[in-house]
């Protein structure tokens, strides 16, 4: 899981499971049958909110997908409007990480060390 999580999903993949794709685990010479899938998502919320989601298995990877096909339901062709709480209404066995807004570090509130 360390390794899937030092490769984020595509910034521009945003609210969609394309681009989800195969990581080999291990080096070039792993066998292709010991590949290993990792699926994440970047999910944005209506009011701004950035979170990555991890499925960490099958059944959370179904829930995963509810919750984007509720957000596309809602929403105009090409878009996906997910609200704050569809990202944890179901979020069992997710990870999830929160992401800063993209103005963070120019924040009034932010201090670094």
């Amino acid at each position: 899981m360390a390794d899937a999580l030092a490769s984020p999903p595509s910034h521009r993949d945003r609210n969609s499971l394309a681009g989800v794709g195969t990581r080999l685990s291990g080096n070039e010479e792993t066998p292709r049958h010991q590949a290993q899938a990792v699926v994440g998502v970047r999910l944005i919320t209506t009011d701004g909110f950035e979170a990555i989601a991890y499925p960490t298995d099958r059944a959370a990877y179904g829930r995963l997908c509810r919750l984007l096909t509720q957000g596309n339901l809602k929403a105009d062709k090409a878009e996906c409007h997910l609200g704050f709480e569809g990202h944890f209404a179901d979020g069992r066995r997710q990870v999830f990480i929160a992401l800063p807004p993209e103005d963070f570090a120019s924040s009034p509130t932010f201090a670094p060390g």
